[in-house]
């Protein structure tokens, strides 16, 4: 390898605080254990030499195994380059050819290959196209913004893979309420998190009320103080609070619709599902069939139910009382 020495090294010389070179400190070790312990380091790590100490320049996880494990001794590249640059292309690349960044990832590697002085022209025209993302400036600063969020909300992103949109939506938030969304987000689901970034988003823009004011409100703050709730259980309570006020109509729809499939004794094979967001007219009925016999009887049910006078509220479930 060009510039590059293989070698084996004491594991106690190489500084592990020094982490310019590194991508992604959210990993686990735990899958690479078994792996080192049957049949050793077959991937070594690639290290340089900066101030008469080493420095990784990617392997993290190989590193941090080995120590996990207490071995002393481990094979090396020496990477022989000056330049932190040039360097930083070794991870950027080795990871890319083994799988895809997420979101934080890409924010990380925008904003190294910056400080390390790569142009913004270069970063855009071949970076951000390796990195599959739309080579665009106000993209490109985007990714910036999202790299200075803190270390709690990245993480979270990281681990459920949040989309560029609601990171860049949560640039806009200031640290305090960040800060003041954190306990909620970490607990609900990928695509709650989303919503619950949306809504809240929406709800403060459209109140001209910060995040932290809005979740300090008496009617949060009651979901927060309610001792018999879990945090998950809290932060689903929360979750659904905003949404009926980013949307009241839309909720009131749900809950009309729920209250009239109850009223209208549905078999349990039988559902009956709006269009998604309600944004059309129209309802789907589902079925749910093991034989002919099963088929039969709930095209009766049908029959029988387009003979009820409620059955016209499906259509309007809003005007049901």
């Amino acid at each position: 390898m060009r510039n590059m020495r293989f070698t084996q090294i004491d594991i106690h010389k190489i500084d592990t605080a020094d982490k310019r070179f590194q991508i992604s400190p959210f990993y686990s070790i735990g899958p690479l254990i078994p792996s080192l312990k049957e049949t050793g380091l077959l991937n070594p790590p690639v290290i340089t030499k900066r101030e008469n100490r080493y420095i990784i320049v990617s392997g993290w996880k190989r590193l941090a195994a080995c120590q996990k494990l207490s071995i002393s001794l481990i094979p090396v590249f020496v990477m022989q380059e000056q330049s932190d640059r040039e360097i930083f292309k070794i991870p950027i690349f080795e990871n890319l050819s083994i799988r895809d960044y997420t979101q934080i990832e890409k924010a990380v590697v925008i904003r190294k290959l910056y400080d390390f002085g790569e142009s913004p022209e270069n970063i855009i025209k071949k970076y951000m196209t390796l990195l599959k993302v739309p080579p665009h400036y106000d993209v490109m600063d985007a990714y910036m913004k999202i790299d200075k969020l803190n270390k709690k909300i990245k993480e979270i992103a990281h681990e459920k893979k949040w989309s560029f949109g609601t990171l860049e939506l949560i640039t806009e938030f200031t640290e305090n309420e960040i800060q003041a969304l954190y306990p909620f987000l970490k607990e609900l689901s990928l695509n709650k998190q989303k919503q619950l970034v949306e809504n809240i988003f929406e709800i403060s823009k459209k109140r001209d009320v910060s995040v932290k004011n809005l979740l300090s409100s008496r009617e949060y703050l009651k979901i927060q103080n309610q001792e018999n709730l879990s945090s998950v259980q809290k932060a689903e309570k929360i979750h659904l609070l905003l949404r009926k006020k980013r949307n009241p109509t839309l909720s009131a729809w749900r809950e009309s619709l729920v209250k009239l499939n109850d009223s209208l004794d549905l078999p349990e094979e039988m559902t009956i599902m709006p269009s998604k967001f309600f944004e059309e007219d129209m309802i789907s009925i589902k079925l749910d069939l093991k034989n002919r016999d099963e088929l039969k009887k709930n095209i009766d049910k049908l029959k029988e139910l387009s003979k009820k006078e409620e059955i016209s509220l499906l259509f309007d479930p809003l005007s049901y009382d």
